[in-house]
């Protein structure tokens, strides 16, 4: 982890680094592709996508991945819910933003500007700023975090390129582009949905045939409060693993 201005704090090789070193202390299975979740009266069936092998079982099963995607691995009806089409209907309403990193030089971002964000953007015309950390002290490189462009918020290529604009109109150039990783950031309901309950109906899911559903569309896009929500859940739902968490 690095200590920059507090209270600022980055981990030198990603959160990906972070849930590696601790899965090394439980029993965890990677290199598994879900292909589909069969929920029995009493235990959860997990088939791996695309392979014979047999499949995993447990007893109960808690999803912290895109909820939108995740509803879709269930196979049939269970006994008491929750109905995949029921889940479905509500995970379909999320919405997301086009959200991109993008790894490449700046020569005019001199070695101790650890860090650099845009306040104001908009002001400056900008759609929703831009950011930049220097992750790695003896490279020239830097990871930019920038929204997709208006015109085409998909296209990583547009992205880029409004990345360039929107930097040079703050004074700052981008040398060569090493990678760009495109995902859809923070997933979230619309007013309307809110304002409806849509998050009560899933509340009501939880639990339902030994399931639970995790992650940032349940809090917020922060890691604080999707990590928040989840010891919640956990205290409401299991409450001897309390002292755990």
């Amino acid at each position: 982890m690095l200590k920059r201005a507090t209270p600022v704090f980055s981990f030198k090789r990603g959160y990906q680094s972070l849930f590696e070193a601790i899965a090394k202390d439980y029993d965890v299975i990677t290199g598994f592709n879900v292909g589909r979740i069969v929920r029995h009266r009493s235990s959860i069936s997990i088939y791996q996508a695309g392979a014979q092998r047999e499949p995993e079982h447990f007893d109960k099963v808690m999803l912290a991945l895109p909820l939108g995607t995740a509803i879709d691995l269930f196979e049939g009806e269970s006994d008491d819910g929750p109905r995949p089409v029921v889940a479905r209907d509500i995970f379909k309403k999320l919405q997301y933003t086009d959200y991109y990193a993008t790894i490449a030089e700046s020569p005019t971002l001199f070695e101790r500007a650890e860090l650099h964000f845009t306040f104001g953007s908009q002001k400056l015309g900008l759609a929703g700023g831009h950011s930049s950390s220097q992750l790695w002290p003896d490279s020239k490189l830097r990871v930019f975090y920038h929204y997709g462009s208006p015109e085409d918020p998909s296209s990583v290529d547009a992205a880029v390129d409004n990345l360039k604009r929107n930097l040079a109109d703050v004074g700052v150039t981008v040398g060569s582009v090493e990678r760009t990783k495109h995902w859809r950031y923070f997933p979230r309901f619309s007013c309307d949905d809110i304002a409806v309950g849509c998050y009560d109906r899933v509340e009501k899911l939880q639990g339902k045939s030994n399931t639970y559903f995790l992650g940032s569309a349940l809090a917020f896009e922060t890691v604080e409060h999707t990590i928040g929500y989840s010891y919640q859940l956990v205290d409401r739902e299991f409450p001897d693993q309390r002292s755990f968490c």
